[in-house]
């Protein structure tokens, strides 16, 4: 943890490995990740001061294209670590480079702001600053699995996840379904059909009960697949009548009477009213 003996022990350790690695001006395979890892090192332990000079150092020794993204980066988690927001907004806005998966971390700073500045924003209750950093955010977020590839879409998402629902800003459905199915691959079931459901709601409450009904479904199929037949019920007949038309309205209905048909068994006595009524219907 931050500030804890073992941090300060272990971080010591790794910089007297480092240090002399970094030195190796003879090894460009070695002496460039080495010098990226002891800035990291140097903020890690809180000597902000230190690291950023280290970065600026071996920014000035004109690194390869690879390494220079990487003190990029840790030039922007510095100034984030040390409470330096507009510092950090400013590189995050900057001049980019072009897209590319040799820049998915410094991609990932970049995005760690827009975080960082949302929080912020919505911590003093600046709901204008706030909606704005959260579209940003939003939107670099999406874009990761696609430039990125599936892991860095996995990280923006548990980024962004961590956001939504705590802050002043209302979430977007786009930015509801990526909190969902990030809870969902964490094995928070609960929480992903809630996550799921509660983004349905938006996207028909926004007039689009084809997204609805895709996302209600997927709660449902969450709650299906563990076998807890009231909320599966629930689920499926919300998304049959979010959307009608859908072409899968008619099986996501029976699921329902099924589900409920399930659910009468288990009471006690048997109360088949609700099922007979869906038989009906």
């Amino acid at each position: 943890p931050p500030d804890s003996a073992e941090r300060a022990d272990a971080t010591s350790q790794a910089a007297d490995l480092l240090v002399p690695l970094a030195d190796r001006e003879d090894d460009e395979t070695l002496v460039w990740p080495s010098r990226v890892d002891l800035a990291t090192c140097l903020r890690l332990q809180g000597r902000f001061d230190k690291a950023l000079e280290a970065v600026e150092a071996f920014l000035a020794s004109e690194p390869p294209a690879e390494a220079a993204l990487a003190l990029r980066a840790e030039r922007i988690r510095i100034h984030l670590a040390s409470k330096q927001l507009p510092q950090a907004i400013s590189l995050a806005t900057g001049d980019r480079p072009p897209v590319g998966r040799e820049t998915a971390d410094f991609d990932f700073a970049c995005l760690e702001t827009f975080a960082a500045a949302w929080k912020d924003a919505s911590d003093r209750k600046d709901a204008e600053q706030a909606a704005g950093w959260m579209k940003r955010t939003s939107q670099a977020s999406a874009q990761f699995a696609d430039q990125h590839g599936p892991y860095w879409g996995r990280r923006a998402a548990a980024l962004e996840a961590g956001l939504v629902g705590k802050t002043s800003a209302a979430a977007d459905v786009g930015q509801l379904a990526r909190a969902a199915e990030n809870l969902y691959l964490s094995g928070e079931l609960d929480a992903a059909a809630e996550q799921y459901a509660s983004a349905g709601n938006q996207a028909l409450a926004g007039g689009k009960p084809d997204q609805a009904f895709e996302l209600i479904y997927k709660a449902a199929a969450i709650e299906h697949k563990r076998q807890r037949h009231p909320e599966a019920a629930k689920h499926f007949l919300a998304a049959a009548a979010a959307d009608p038309k859908s072409a899968r309205a008619g099986e996501a209905h029976l699921w329902g009477v099924y589900h409920t048909g399930q659910a009468a068994r288990a009471t006690t006595p048997v109360n088949l009213e609700p099922y007979a009524a869906l038989l009906k219907q």
